[in-house]
């Protein structure tokens, strides 16, 4: 197995995290309500009495900047956490798989001497070997995606609906059945089936990048 293909694998074995989640909330909600009305520190530890202080001396604390900020992923119950996290959990974790095997990607190309952007890796692959019409509209596509990812938070950019900087994204096999968003500003999907879908796009790409 080569480390790209590693990659692929340790991505995916995330995602089988939501099912685990869904279980633990079904757990909690349903079979111990009474779970749901104690306090829910987060990330920090409980220092109410002297006991829990003593008990936690030794865990590590936030920078004093950044504490108002995890203070705030905690919440006043375990319902009010459960009912933010979890929605929170499912819509996040299948773009932050997508960022995952564009990380792949970018590692594969760069362990090949590929610098740059991803659109200007791809650029240099393609000045040494000609990349099927249809891969490289797919290709266009997987780009500009990465690209409201990394600058838009995951948002339909006027440059995704135009095509304007990757032309041939509209001729992607994704966008040929599932057509183009109608409208900038919403956010992208990053469902299985794209996100299997741009599997397959990164696999075809490494079989002929030398």
């Amino acid at each position: 197995m080569n480390q790209l293909e590693k990659d692929i694998i340790d991505a995916f074995r995330l995602y089988i995290i939501s099912g685990l989640v869904s279980l633990a909330d079904d757990i909690i909600r349903v079979h111990n309500p009474h779970m749901l009305s104690c306090i829910f520190e987060g990330l920090l530890p409980s220092k109410d009495t002297e006991a829990q202080r003593e008990s936690t001396k030794h865990t590590s604390w936030p920078p004093a900047n950044i504490i108002p900020l995890i203070e705030r992923v905690g919440s006043r119950t375990v319902l009010e956490y459960l009912d933010k996290t979890v929605p929170l959990f499912r819509e996040q974790l299948p773009k932050q798989l997508f960022i995952l095997l564009i990380t792949a990607l970018d590692s594969f190309l760069d362990r090949r001497n590929f610098t740059g952007t991803l659109g200007q890796r791809f650029g240099a692959v393609q000045s040494k070997i000609v990349v099927p019409a249809q891969l490289e509209a797919d290709l266009h596509e997987v780009i500009q995606r990465r690209n409201d990812t990394a600058h838009g938070g995951g948002i339909v950019s006027n440059d995704y609906i135009q095509a304007s900087k990757y032309k041939k994204l509209t001729s992607s096999s994704w966008v040929i059945k599932h057509g183009i968003p109608s409208t900038s500003g919403i956010p992208h999907n990053y469902n299985l089936e794209y996100l299997y879908w741009v599997t397959s796009t990164i696999y075809e790409l490494a079989k002929i990048v030398p």
